[in-house]
């Protein structure tokens, strides 16, 4: 049987009159239709195509009546005590002993005033209670004289009373001038800044020849030892806390063991988080202070329904989700229907989803994108372990159980 192609063409799809460069870019287009009509035209026999069936992965449902909430609550690592060293008086600094960085010891010198002006005067000081001390012995044995006159009635009793009023006056001026005394060195001793405990010096502000004020700081310095954390709890799971409790801290990517040290009776105004002191176990050096420290807090929550994947999700409308669940079970062939699901919870790679789920359920576990409602597939049952937990991009909200 002879075929002539073009009139076919022209004759099924209407075509009309054909040119050779049409009928080239209709085989292009229905290039599997050309192929069988050219194969019929030189004489071959067609054999019909078997339809195979798509084959899915799928896995069992595993109906669960809780789930486990994760937060995680971001603070800081300080040092038990920090603090801003500078003179109690005014004055030139001289020097400083410690640069950024360095090690000091409790009483270790850090800075030093100059003294000068301080030093006269303590002399000044020195030679004026010598001289009243002078003074006062001299009264002293006049009183004696007198005393001793006194008896023997040769002088009145105005010069007793002048005599012992005189070793009164010394005596008290002494002690003033001795008071004067200890000020000065009081702040000779204040001109000079030593360390309050073992400590790191983190900042340094001023260097020598400099005037400073009272109180402006020289030195930050940062105690040594064990430091803590400072963590901001946020909603109710400050509850979950007890003072004493021991927890695992995450700082700088490594696992610190760490105490409850205080849990604050107030909340912060703008956060609303309520701080959770933590003594780490492990030293200033091993950390910085300000690293950020990470808490974890896990919560069960009771509800009904069961962990899936998150490739295993089909966006639906309204904000829901489906699964793509095997009905029609028979040998390895089955139907798929779309079922509608509520994501609850999701962390990692895996999300917990409830709806009218029941036992014995299969769903597709991946490859949606290739699939249809009410389509015919094979499938395959893999192993689905939903205590597995990776990173995922999936934009859900995780704290929907608050």
């Amino acid at each position: 049987m002879k075929f002539d192609l073009k009139s076919i063409i022209e004759k099924e799809f209407n075509f009309g009159r054909l040119d050779l460069n049409s009928v080239s870019a209709f085989l292009l287009i229905k290039g599997s239709a050309a192929v069988i009509l050219l194969m019929g035209c030189s004489g071959a026999v067609t054999q019909p195509v078997q339809n195979s069936r798509m084959i899915v992965n799928v896995a069992k449902l595993e109906p669960r009546n809780n789930y486990e909430v994760q937060k995680s609550f971001v603070g800081r690592v300080e040092a038990k005590r920090t603090s801003e060293i500078g003179f109690e008086l005014s004055g030139k600094v001289l020097s400083v002993e410690v640069e950024e960085g360095n090690r000091i010891e409790a009483g270790g010198v850090v800075a030093v005033l100059d003294t000068d002006i301080l030093d006269a005067r303590r002399k000044e000081a020195q030679a004026s209670l010598d001289k009243l001390s002078a003074d006062q012995k001299l009264a002293e044995l006049t009183l004696q004289r007198t005393q001793r006159a006194h008896d023997l009635e040769a002088v009145s009793d105005q010069q007793l009373d002048d005599a012992q009023q005189a070793l009164v006056g010394l005596t008290a001026a002494a002690i003033q001038a001795a008071a004067s005394l200890k000020v000065i060195d009081v702040e000779l001793e204040k001109s000079v800044i030593k360390s309050p405990y073992n400590a790191l010096v983190s900042r340094r502000f001023i260097d020598e020849g400099r005037v400073v004020e009272a109180g402006t700081p020289i030195v930050t310095v940062m105690e040594m030892g064990k430091p803590e954390a400072r963590i901001g709890i946020a909603g109710n799971s400050v509850k979950q806390l007890k003072i004493g409790e021991s927890h695992t801290l995450v700082v700088q990517g490594r696992e610190v063991e760490a105490h409850i040290k205080a849990i604050l009776p107030i909340r912060d105004v703008r956060s609303r988080s309520v701080d959770v002191l933590f003594d780490l176990e492990l030293s200033i050096e091993e950390v910085r202070d300000g690293d950020l420290v990470t808490l974890n807090l896990k919560r069960s929550i009771q509800e009904r329904g069961a962990w899936v994947p998150i490739h295993a999700l089909a966006e639906n409308s309204r904000g829901l989700w489906a699964l793509y669940i095997l009905k029609n079970i028979e040998a390895e062939e089955a139907t798929l229907v779309r079922e509608n699901v509520e994501l609850l919870y999701y962390e990692g790679e895996r999300a917990f989803v409830r709806g009218a789920l029941m036992e014995q359920t299969f769903y597709v576990i991946d490859g949606l994108h290739k699939l249809v409602p009410q389509q015919l597939v094979r499938f395959r049952e893999i192993s689905y372990h939903s205590d597995h937990r990776k990173d995922s991009k999936l934009a859900a909200n995780s704290d929907a159980e608050e």
